[in-house]
């Protein structure tokens, strides 16, 4: 301890001295190796607020210290200290303050827990496993420590290990939703499908706001042929995750000041779907720091989520003058011009955003949508094609494109369109009605036959009234007027009963066009809605997610709007 005193007096190398004097302390050993490397963030820069409780915390420390505390309670404060610096995602000095904290005090299951928190931020997840490993030996009842295991072995491939952990986790809590999911990812891993939608319905009746557990759900559907749920599935596809109750990763959460904490606390809450906490941590974030684009991008975006779309402009517009080449403002910005039908301010909007970012997709798709709907169907086919150069499997770009190409006169080219997507996604009935009609409208014996397999098939699965009224055409085009006329009668009687007497003098006219033996010669009345997009509901985009709450990092591809 003599040594360590010295070692004090002569300099107020804060964090080498921790290392010596901790070692000592800790370990008992004399004359501890130095170590230079150990790490003092910078502070230049910081937010006073931050700047303040990070110099208490390495005064607590420096106190505790020089007082000669005893490795029971250096413990704890090493491990205080660590907790504070992940707060702020100071990710070397939290592993050094963890890695000390767990030499004084080697059976508190708390600091190899966190240490694996953090080491699971960075490229060192083999470390992680081992964090969690000594966690879960030390307290064999931590829930979180089981699931954070699993976890981090199914990143590295360990199947079998990861299994283990999630039934551990499982055996102490069997409504544990995020070990039910778990163990779903990696039935799905290895085409268990049936058994992998199991789990993952499972975690989803215990978790339902799981968003992020609905793609693979979806990719499960797919392993069994179920094409549409699989769609379904993929189209609710979110960020977040089903994560047990975790007191001490709440604990952390809550350490730190400034702007940027209420910034990360609002995304927390956000992505657990808690919209009035989030947004009364964005509004503090905004209070202390108006002119960063991300706050203001967030705060609008949950504005929206609680339908506050009027009040959420000012912020996406803040956002874009902000950090005007960045995309999500501007693509935000669009789907509410077009919530509000003024799909010409949405067209310019949705283009900033592609400018800002050419990958971003759904900007694309909701421009080609609005371009119908202002009835500029070559721009829009276009618009599309865009889309599937970027995302050939997005079928409802493929449709889109094709009945554009209907309204410009081109329904060979439609036909070829929707042949493909078919080929690709047999499973649309979008595509397999607009197909049906083509060919029955096409004039081509061939074509015909063709029109009446599609529609047979439709009219089976959900005899709706449009999927009805198409397979009379399709019959009316083979001349089954006889056949056709029995649907036809069917979807009027079907429009009647739904109160769509709007349908009736269009259908009543086809009725009588086919008991004068004339063949369908139109695929669609002109003024159909299928033709041009539905007028937007409007949603924004959730907000960019970085692991420190900052307003760096790439935030995910929004949900398209239509």
């Amino acid at each position: 301890m003599r040594v360590m005193h010295r070692a004090i007096g002569r300099a107020r190398l804060a964090f080498l001295l921790l290392v010596i004097a901790c070692t000592t302390g800790c370990d008992l050993e004399p004359d501890p190796p130095a170590d230079p490397s150990f790490p003092w963030p910078d502070l230049t820069g910081v937010e006073p607020e931050v700047r303040d409780h990070l110099t208490t915390t390495r005064a607590d420390l420096e106190t505790a210290l020089r007082v000669g505390a005893a490795p029971e309670q250096l413990g704890p404060a090493h491990g205080r200290a660590g907790m504070v610096y992940h707060a702020y995602s100071l990710r070397l000095a939290a592993l050094a303050a963890y890695e000390v904290a767990e030499r004084c005090a080697p059976t508190d299951p708390r600091w190899p827990y966190l240490r694996g928190h953090v080491l699971r931020t960075g490229p060192r997840m083999p470390d992680a496993v081992s964090a969690f490993q000594r966690a879960v030996d030390l307290d064999p009842t931590l829930l979180t420590g089981w699931v954070a295991l699993g976890d981090a072995l199914l990143e590295l491939d360990r199947q079998p290990d990861a299994r283990t952990a999630y039934h551990r986790a499982l055996a102490l809590d069997s409504d544990c939703a995020a070990a039910h999911g778990g163990i779903g990812r990696l039935l799905l891993e290895e085409t268990q499908y049936e058994l992998a939608v199991r789990s993952l319905e499972e975690a989803l009746r215990i978790a339902p706001q799981a968003s992020a557990l609905r793609y693979p759900l979806g990719l499960a559907y797919r392993g069994l042929g179920n094409s549409e749920r699989a769609l379904e599935e993929m189209g609710r596809r979110g960020m977040l995750m089903a994560q047990p109750v975790d007191s001490l990763l709440q604990e952390v959460r809550e350490l730190p000041a400034g702007w940027r904490v209420h910034l990360r606390r609002g995304t927390s809450f956000f992505q657990e779907g808690r919209y009035p906490d989030a947004l009364v941590e964005f509004e503090r974030a905004s209070v202390a720091a108006p002119e960063v684009a991300t706050v203001r991008l967030n705060l609008g975006s949950v504005l929206v989520k609680l339908d506050r779309r009027a009040d959420a402009l000012p912020h996406f517009e803040a956002a874009a003058q902000f950090d005007p080449d960045t995309s999500l403002p501007w693509f935000n910005l669009g789907v509410l011009a077009a919530g509000r039908g003024e799909d010409r301010l949405a067209v310019r909007y949705y283009a900033r955003a592609t400018d800002a970012d050419a990958g971003l997709i759904d900007a694309h798709f909701n421009r080609a949508n609005a371009l119908r709907r202002l009835g500029e169907f070559q721009t829009a086919a276009q618009a599309y094609r865009a889309v599937l150069d970027r995302e050939p499997g997005r079928t409802s770009a493929r449709l889109g494109e094709a009945l554009s190409l209907v309204r410009i006169g081109e329904p060979g080219s439609a036909i070829e369109r929707l042949e493909l997507a078919h080929g690709i996604d047999s499973a649309h009935r979008g595509v397999r009605n607009a197909l049906a009609r083509l060919h029955a409208t096409s004039g081509d014996a061939g074509s015909a036959v063709r029109a009446v397999e599609l529609a047979r098939v439709l009219v089976e699965e959900e005899s709706s009234l449009e999927h009805v009224e198409t397979a009379a055409m399709a019959y009316a085009a083979i001349g089954r007027f006889d056949v056709a006329l029995d649907l036809q009668r069917k979807a009027i009687e079907a429009a009647r009963t739904a109160g769509r007497s709007d349908l009736l003098p269009a259908l009543e006219s086809t009725l009588g066009s086919y008991e004068r033996g004339d063949p369908p010669i139109v695929p669609w009345p002109p003024d159909s809605p299928v033709l041009s997009p539905p007028p937007l509901s409007g949603t924004g985009a959730e907000p960019p997610v970085a692991p420190s709450g900052s307003p760096r990092g790439a935030p995910r591809s929004p949900a398209p709007s239509e």
